[in-house]
């Protein structure tokens, strides 16, 4: 029993022969890489290798910063690498890599300073994610976003948003305009913003066109409504 739990006490590489965590370390699916005290790369695991298009022999040797763009190369030296000695680790961090085909990946870098038996710091293991995807997405999801704020501010358009499932309300600036309000006068926004200020005699109308819509039976939700300014 004593022997079982020291076993699991113990780290993974004291369970593994040397060269069985050197095969264990290069052939996980993830992207790592090993750095010395000076900034060389000692070792990198396969994935990386394949990420970057790169062979081992070409790699090792090499300062980790030869494979990050320039402005990720000053980012570096300027705020991650004082707080990372500092702190011993950093989360995530933003950096671009640069491939053998002169592609640039977008990629989340997390580190950890590691220590031998006396407590000097011996060498540092990151896991880096491909984020290039994830963040061409984003970036497309905020320019559709621009170009139809671009067109609803073109056309003048009171717009108002109304979340089902929270309850929460926007509403832009022409909307409040066209009542006669300044957009700030009718904060805090709520569905009443709209509600105190619609026709008794429209509301019911409304609310069912509404229903309707929210039940797919009318494809969207058009409906004339009076409004006190």
């Amino acid at each position: 029993k004593a022997m079982l739990q020291s076993s699991k006490a113990a780290p993974a590489q004291a369970l593994l022969s040397p060269e069985r965590y050197r095969r264990f370390y290069e052939s996980t699916p993830a992207m790592l890489h090993s750095i010395d005290m000076n900034g060389v790369l000692i070792s990198v695991s396969d994935a990386w290798l394949a990420k970057l298009g790169y062979t081992r022999e070409e790699v090792i040797g090499r300062r980790s910063v030869e494979f990050l763009t320039a402005e990720s190369r000053e980012h570096a030296a300027r705020n991650v690498l004082p707080a990372f000695f500092q702190a011993g680790r950093c989360d995530d961090v933003e950096y671009q890599m640069v491939a053998r085909s002169g592609q640039v990946i977008e990629v989340l870098l997390s580190a950890v300073l590691e220590f031998d038996a006396s407590g000097r710091p011996l060498h540092t293991t990151a896991v880096i994610q491909d984020v290039t995807g994830r963040r061409r997405a984003e970036r497309a999801l905020r320019e559709e976003r621009q170009h139809l704020a671009y067109i609803i501010e073109g056309t003048h358009a009171g717009t108002w948003e109304w979340n089902i499932q929270t309850g929460e309300t926007r509403f832009n600036e022409q909307w409040a305009q066209i009542i006669g309000f300044k957009l700030k006068e009718l904060e805090p926004f709520t569905l009443d913003t709209w509600l105190d200020r619609a026709h008794p005699n429209d509301l019911l109308r409304a609310e069912q066109i509404l229903a309707q819509h929210c039940a797919a039976a009318l494809p969207a939700y058009e409906c004339q409504v009076r409004l006190r300014a």
